[in-house]
């Protein structure tokens, strides 16, 4: 999965000013007298809401204002950015599972060249396209969370893949990336996931689509 480095919009008090009517600074200010930094992000993005800022200059107004402001995690860092995207697959969610646990199939849709060292706490992947990482957690057929490592991005990214059965023949899969610490990285990466997953999701249409159609018309001719 390749991502590039460039913001879908400029970060700039001109470019807020246009698309939301306020200037960066201007949005900080009407933050600082509502109280939301001390009271989280989740309050921050609800002014913003409430306001009417598009989800994606409300993210961005939201991250840049908790660093202006000095607000850092536990680790030092901003909270920064977040990405996610979900899609529902037509296969059981365990075989779902197999396309992240299993360097072959991981290969497919993630990325070329994939190696991975031990699918378990602990172990490493990397591909061709330079994306590494760390399993930290797994929990099979649920969630399996990744210390990402791409030198592009600085230290500290995380990813989350979940999973989650809807039927006997269907699953649903999502994927969060956080504590991405730039905008241009956190788009680029919007994009790279949505492609990841888009790939992923057309070789299931192409393999277990096709059974589930072929079984309903065996049952429609039964």
């Amino acid at each position: 999965m390749k991502a590039n480095t460039t913001p879908l919009r400029p970060v700039s008090d001109d470019s807020a000013k246009l698309d939301t009517g306020r200037t960066l600074a201007a949005w900080y200010s009407l933050l600082d007298d509502s109280g939301a930094l001390t009271q989280g992000r989740a309050t921050i993005l609800d002014h913003l809401s409430a306001k009417r800022v598009d989800p994606w200059w409300a993210e961005t107004i939201a991250a840049e204002y908790e660093r202006t402001r000095g607000v850092v995690e536990k680790d030092g860092r901003p909270l920064g950015y977040v990405v996610t995207v979900a899609t529902k697959l037509p296969a059981p969610v365990g075989r779902v599972f197999r396309h992240v646990a299993e360097e072959r199939l991981l290969d497919q849709w993630l990325g070329p060249d994939t190696s991975v060292t031990f699918f378990a706490e602990g172990g490493h992947f990397r591909n061709g396209d330079g994306n590494r990482g760390c399993f930290r957690r797994i929990e099979t057929e649920r969630i399996v969370r990744i210390a990402w490592e791409d030198p592009t991005l600085g230290p500290g990214s995380e990813v989350e893949f979940s999973f989650r059965p809807k039927g006997a023949a269907r699953a649903a899969f999502a994927v969060a990336h956080s504590r991405i610490q730039e905008r241009g990285h956190a788009d680029g990466l919007q994009a790279g996931w949505d492609g990841a997953l888009a790939a992923l999701r057309e070789i299931f249409l192409r393999a277990w689509g096709k059974e589930e159609v072929g079984s309903r018309l065996g049952e429609a001719g039964g």
